[in-house]
């Protein structure tokens, strides 16, 4: 059995431990398999105009993923989903865009000296609240968190 370690750092609010309900669905494993892009496709309503299999030209493959990203960007999530604790038991930060840093192992990340006053995100941190409000998800101080991911494999 091995060990990789990472460290993260973000600006946003951890998500209180067995605090997502029924309405927190992209939590459900069985369903979405911790894609959270994917359970945001299904909950907007996102169609692909045309199916692709193995035997799919590369240009149907291209529009087909084409179509994807431009939705991708056109309605993003509001937060960057930050796992920590462990891949066996997985926690999550839902963090302000663009403020997650990641050390992986043995790859150093340069912390600025000076954080950003992210006080003056209002919109940002207010999308999120109104997420977590809508999908019934608990949620904690908001605020810089360091915190650790174990990813174990046998």
């Amino acid at each position: 059995m091995s060990y990789a370690t990472d460290a993260k750092l973000c600006y946003g609010f951890p998500v209180i431990k067995d605090g997502c309900g029924a309405g927190c669905p992209f939590f459900n494993g069985d369903i979405f398999f911790g894609d959270i892009e994917e359970w945001w496709k299904q909950e907007k309503g996102f169609k692909h105009t045309i199916a692709i299999n193995d035997g799919s030209t590369k240009e149907m493959k291209d529009k087909y993923y084409a179509e994807e990203e431009q939705w991708d960007k056109a309605n993003p999530l509001p937060f960057d989903l930050v796992d920590h604790c462990s891949s066996v038991y997985c926690m999550y930060i839902l963090a302000l865009p663009g403020t997650v840093l990641c050390a992986r192992r043995g790859y150093p990340v340069e912390v600025p000296k000076q954080l950003p006053d992210m006080r003056k995100h209002v919109k940002e941190a207010k999308a999120i609240r109104d997420f977590c409000k809508k999908y019934k998800v608990s949620i904690g101080k908001l605020g810089w968190w360091l915190c650790s991911f174990q990813e174990t494999s046998c």
